[in-house]
């Protein structure tokens, strides 16, 4: 299902919660992106490897391959992420894979800072040749053992990226799955929305909150 059809089918969903429709577009796609971010999570917890299934991938054509830059003053290589992540408790965070732009011998392998600074001290660091450390945070990813050739071409990289990220046009995935209350992704919308009562705009414009007596 592409995102706008996704919110179209909130929005439907919403004639029994509120008749007028008053919630906004912008807020019911901040409702969907919780529960979607929600879902993943619980999807991580049971299985971390069927993530990959939700993962978009930026660098399969020449115009979207993530590019490798070099920071003098800190002597690393790092991508900037191509879009925002969901992060995850893991080394992988919500960077689930990186891998040259055309099929090599070499491994991006996830790393955690602390982890790299220990790789780094290492005598034997400058041995290993055929695999890339990654370490990910909420904006950039820092490479240890990057090549100048690899850097050059650029990566690939599947990431798990927040509904917000998406375009109009775009195929979102939603998990289907329910949690231990039974609740699917249609439950968890409208039990969120249920909550949270809609903007009443008054003639004059001002918006007050509607109340129940």
């Amino acid at each position: 299902m592409i995102k706008s059809e996704i919110r179209s089918m909130v929005f439907n969903m919403l004639q029994k919660l509120d008749k007028e429709a008053r919630y906004h577009p912008r807020f019911l796609d901040s409702v969907v992106e919780k529960c979607l971010n929600e879902m993943l999570w619980e999807m991580y917890a049971l299985d971390s490897l069927s993530l990959q299934r939700y993962t978009v991938t930026y660098g399969r054509t020449a115009l979207t391959v993530v590019p490798v830059s070099y920071e003098a003053t800190t002597q690393l290589y790092y991508s900037t992420l191509p879009a925002k992540i969901i992060p995850f408790p893991d080394k992988c965070s919500g960077c689930r894979r990186i891998h040259t732009v055309i099929q090599s011998g070499l491994r991006f392998l996830p790393a955690d800072f602390r982890e790299m600074d220990l790789v780094r001290s290492s005598s034997y660091y400058k041995e290993v040749t055929d695999k890339i450390l990654y370490a990910v945070d909420q904006t950039r990813v820092e490479y240890y053992g990057m090549t100048v050739a690899v850097a050059a071409a650029g990566v690939r990289m599947d990431i798990i990226q927040p509904f917000s990220q998406y375009a109009d046009t775009d195929t979102v995935l939603i998990p289907e799955f329910r949690d231990q209350e039974g609740l699917s992704f249609d439950d968890r919308v409208k039990r969120k929305l249920s909550t949270i009562p809609p903007v009443d705009l008054s003639e004059d414009t001002d918006e007050t909150i509607k109340t129940t007596k």
